[in-house]
């Protein structure tokens, strides 16, 4: 069986348990693995055999719209996604590990989904906290001018 980074096997089931602490339950990417688990005869022991780093892109790419959004994130949220991240093993400083990781590899589009990635994180808490989302680029709120 396949590892992931995580020293988890790469199966369909524990993809969706990372989708979902990391987009939420309501997000693309647990829909998709969500239709997949349930064409798949072994459901989600479903063995992953793509590389890990295809698979999470493909995932950080499934775009979120208004309709199938999650509702804001309370605190409480907020903690048990931290509290998920930490139990996979994702921390701030592996997260940018990753990121510079890619840089020097070339993978420019897998250190731009991570920093995705980080820009959702960073405007989940700064939303559960009153304040805008933070603009990526300019750093400022979208609604100030």
């Amino acid at each position: 069986m396949t590892k992931m980074s995580t020293g988890d096997d790469a199966t369909l089931g524990n993809y969706r348990k990372m989708a979902a602490a990391v987009f939420g339950e309501y997000s693309k990417p647990v829909k998709f693995l969500d239709d997949k688990i349930a064409a798949s005869p072994d459901g989600a022991n479903e063995e992953v055999i793509a590389d890990e780093r295809q698979v999470v892109y493909m995932l950080g790419t499934m775009t979120t719209d208004k309709t199938d959004a999650a509702p804001r994130c309370t605190e409480q949220q907020l903690i048990g996604i931290r509290d998920s991240l930490l139990t996979l093993g994702i921390t701030g400083d592996s997260l940018f590990d990753r990121i510079r990781e890619d840089i020097e590899r070339g993978l420019i589009r897998e250190a731009r989904t991570h920093l995705n990635f980080v820009d959702i994180i960073v405007n989940a808490n700064g939303k559960a906290h009153g304040r805008s989302p933070v603009h990526p680029l300019v750093g400022k709120s979208g609604l100030e001018e």
